[in-house]
């Protein structure tokens, strides 16, 4: 005998099953979106994007267009993940005075540029930078941790901020501009492996605080094989309220490299 569904039931089961497909879970529409326009452009126009349209929280932004070129931000976004960078040429994302969260991995290829040019770079993503993240302004705030591999920058180019986020380095952090400061929140944590170089390379003050209150300094571990180094200028670098564990080098090529405490900061050191 064969059941059927009486007529009356029939438009109740499939007001059903748009319901579940309307309640299902954004990741199950999860896309990998992929630049397309060896040009640059905006990142919030929907046609630079494969297939198209606007990478959204769900998704993952995908700059890997062979070429060199700048995206830029427009509008804040929240993603998934994103890449930055292809086999060739270099690729650059400029964040221009705007956020972007990340939930998910970040990755700077070779080829790639991250630029934090104001706004913030929020969210419990991990970043790993191959390439080079940059930094004139802005912050970078979250759970995710930063890595900075070998043969790998961060560029200090202005006043930027660290809330939160660990931070390891294999390759360089360089402060290059003239009054460039990093400033840390909630803990901060930069630990400066074997290989790793903290260089001071400006003319004038490159300062590294910790801010925020009780216990939420920046702590600076400069391990064995690390090297902190202040190489251009006749001037003072400061080290200002930074629990600096030195097992490392610390070299002073040029000028006099500060560490001062104004209620917190300390030093201790097993290196040179």
């Amino acid at each position: 005998m064969q059941y059927r569904t009486p007529r009356r039931l029939a438009p109740l089961l499939a007001l059903a099953l748009l319901g579940a497909v309307g309640f299902a879970s954004p990741r199950a529409f999860a896309v990998d979106r992929v630049w397309n326009n060896p040009a640059g452009g905006d990142f919030n126009t929907a046609e630079n994007w494969t297939p198209n349209g606007v990478p959204t929280n769900a998704d993952t932004a995908i700059i890997n267009t062979n070429g060199t070129y700048i995206v830029t931000l427009s509008k804040n976004v929240a993603l998934a993940g994103l890449t930055v960078g292809g086999t060739s040429g270099a690729a650059s994302l400029s964040l221009a005075n705007h956020n972007i969260q990340l939930s998910g991995p970040t990755l700077i290829t070779s080829t790639g540029k991250l630029s934090l040019s104001g706004g913030d770079i929020s969210g419990s993503g991990t970043i790993i930078v191959a390439g080079t993240l940059a930094a004139d302004s802005g912050s970078l705030i979250g759970t995710g941790g930063i890595t900075v591999n070998s043969g790998a920058e961060f560029d200090l180019l202005g006043d930027t901020t660290l809330d939160g986020r660990p931070f390891t380095n294999f390759g360089r952090i360089v402060a290059q501009t003239e009054g460039a400061t990093l400033s840390a929140k909630n803990g901060v944590v930069l630990n400066n492996e074997s290989g790793g170089l903290i260089d001071v390379t400006t003319s004038n003050f490159a300062v590294f605080t910790g801010y925020g209150g009780s216990g939420a300094r920046l702590t600076l571990n400069n391990k064995v094989g690390g090297i902190i180094r202040k190489s251009v200028g006749a001037d003072t670098c400061e080290f200002r309220d930074v629990n600096l564990m030195n097992a490392g080098r610390v070299e002073v090529q040029t000028g006099l490299l500060n560490l001062r405490d104004y209620g917190g900061g300390a030093l201790n050191s097993r290196g040179c």
